[in-house]
């Protein structure tokens, strides 16, 4: 984020800060079944296969988040040649994390979706 030093008075200052610490009218919801609705699986782990279509190292995979056109490509980091190339969610938020066995890649995005993929 830049930086507003400068940019601000002192009264739009504590304009915003009294914004931030103004209470919601109404606290908004969003208990367990309601996150359940939202889980969508396109494929269930139990029909996934059990080896790699490819004979990387799943501990030595690079994960290439690609702005612009909204795309993840997965490296192979001995080769550093791409694996597999496929479409992603839009606004992804921080670094890609990985199962520990690095089979699976999640990526979380601003609009609060994660998503899981087999690599």
């Amino acid at each position: 984020m830049p930086a507003f030093k400068g940019t601000l008075t002192k009264e739009k200052i504590a304009a915003v800060n009294d914004f931030i610490y103004t209470n919601l009218p109404n606290i908004p919801e969003w208990d367990i079944s309601m996150m359940w609705q939202s889980h969508v699986i396109h494929n269930h782990t139990y029909t996934l296969p059990s080896k790699p279509a490819h004979e990387s190292d799943l501990l030595n995979l690079f994960t290439v988040v690609e702005s612009g056109d909204h795309h993840v490509t997965i490296l192979d980091g001995d080769k550093f040649e791409p694996i597999w190339r496929f479409p992603r969610r839009y606004a992804l938020h921080g670094g890609a994390k990985n199962s520990p066995d690095g089979r699976y890649v999640y990526l979380g995005s601003r609009d609060g979706w994660v998503s899981k993929y087999d690599v």
